[in-house]
């Protein structure tokens, strides 16, 4: 199962974390990008499927999740 942790930091300094549990049939995408019509153009191109055991071996890894351009 898929969680987006989501924190936020406010203008006095108080961070807060909201914790979202992914659907079944929704996955979670983080991309860099300037806008958001060039995040939707990124998110839309063919990207490195990863398996959950995958995932978890790379999360509890040193290596570093690329980047999508």
């Amino acid at each position: 199962m898929q969680y987006l942790i989501r924190t936020l930091t406010d203008s006095n300094g108080y961070k807060f974390t909201e914790t979202i549990k992914a659907r079944e049939n929704e996955t979670f995408t983080v991309v860099e990008a300037e806008s958001k019509e060039e995040a939707e153009r990124i998110a839309e191109q063919k990207q490195p499927v990863f398996t959950k055991e995958e995932m978890h071996a790379i999360l509890n890894s040193n290596k570093k999740v690329p980047k999508f351009k």
